[in-house]
């Protein structure tokens, strides 16, 4: 989906009648006990201007943030604080235990895609621009110019034959690396056919790069050399971020199937059918792949074969992506309507009603570790 249409859309459903569960009339009390130390927590934001740090195995409400306009990316958890950061380019941080905002910054661009914690490092990508900034003032360090609006999260890897770890970001039609220190452009991949690239780069090792295209098609791209490996064509637009594990990528396409293909050679080892589009990015745990469509479904499929252990309904499209954390599934949709489901079984656990469409995709802050979707560049299958 393009920039413009994703704005108006975002602005559009704001107002949209809100859809519950039956068991989800009970709303956040005003007196929620504040805890006194970090502990895990479940982060998500809305459509609605806020988000929501929650009690991963209750659903309960910890604290809340009013984010000015809809918040499109996941929290991210960095120099022990909690980073928000706004479509409107607003970008907070904030305090973990009590959501007391400890500086912002206006970058005066939007920020649609999640920043990148590395190594004490944030990087983030405001308009065309990536920015790294100083954990404490949150002024630009140094900055880089993708050439277009940054729709990708930016992910950071290695080259061969360069000394310094790459950054990669997608902005329109082109992947771009800057050096991870210095944000100097070292690289740019075009792709050969028209389109645009929406979702975050997936570097799977030195020297490959797959990535998706709004064009229909995955490409296997040669990091040292921008040239294409091999491409694979699909029935509609690819904007769910691929993930590579055990010789495998692993997307949803638009045209509703979801793919897992060989990483070496391109070919499709299976599909499967939905009910519609996919955007929603996948996760993986204990071989088997989790991902939320359109057609108002949570799958599980086993990573193998593409069998469809189990398919879970919800009121709302799902557009987000979802992460798993001891086998728990933490998703959202334009239900307005956070779930969690049990990984083996698909039965609800809980489900709370978060007040604004989802767009974005959850996080869990574990204390020490971060669970991230697959749309956060820092995702280990990447």
């Amino acid at each position: 989906m393009n920039i413009c249409r994703r704005s108006l859309l975002a602005a559009g459903l704001a107002v949209t009648s809100m859809f519950t569960f039956n068991s989800c009339k009970k709303e956040y009390s005003n007196d929620t006990v504040i805890p006194k130390e970090v502990s895990t927590t479940l982060y998500i934001g809305n459509n609605n201007n806020f988000v929501y740090a929650m009690d991963p195995l209750t659903g309960e409400k910890k604290w809340e943030l009013n984010a000015g306009s809809p918040v499109l990316t996941s929290v991210v958890i960095h120099n022990n604080a909690a980073w928000i950061s706004s479509s409107a380019g607003i970008l907070y941080k904030v305090n973990r235990i009590t959501g007391k905002v400890i500086n912002q910054r206006d970058f005066g661009a939007p920020i649609l895609v999640t920043p990148l914690s590395y190594n004490n490092i944030l990087y983030v990508a405001a308009g065309s621009r990536l920015h790294l900034i100083d954990n404490g003032t949150l002024a630009t360090i140094h900055s880089g110019d993708a050439g277009g609006i940054i729709t990708g999260a930016p992910t950071i890897h290695d080259i061969v034959g360069k000394a310094h770890k790459q950054v990669f970001v997608s902005a329109q039609n082109t992947v771009r690396t800057f050096r991870e220190d210095s944000l100097f452009t070292n690289a740019t991949f075009t792709a050969p056919d028209p389109g645009s690239f929406v979702s975050s780069p997936c570097v799977e090792n030195d020297s490959i790069m797959y990535i998706g295209n709004q064009n229909g098609k995955v490409y296997a791209v040669n990091t040292r050399t921008n040239a294409v490996k091999w491409s694979y064509t699909t029935g509609g637009a690819i904007t769910s971020t691929i993930l590579t594990i055990g010789g495998n990528i692993l997307f949803g396409s638009y045209d509703s199937r979801f793919y897992s293909l060989d990483t070496e050679t391109g070919r499709l080892r299976w599909s499967i059918k939905t009910g519609d589009r996919i955007s929603s990015s996948p996760f993986v745990y204990k071989q088997n792949v989790y991902f939320g469509g359109y057609d108002r479904n949570v799958y599980n499929i086993d990573i193998i074969d593409g069998t469809v252990n189990w398919k879970v309904p919800t009121v709302g499209l799902i557009k987000g992506s979802p992460i798993v954390y001891k086998d728990k599934v933490y998703i959202a949709g334009y239900d307005q309507i956070m779930i969690c489901i049990d990984t083996e079984t698909g039965e609800q656990y809980w489900n709370k009603t978060i007040g604004g469409l989802v767009e974005g995709s959850p996080m869990l802050d574990d204390v020490t570790i971060s669970i991230v979707p697959a749309t956060d560049g820092a995702h280990p299958l990447k």
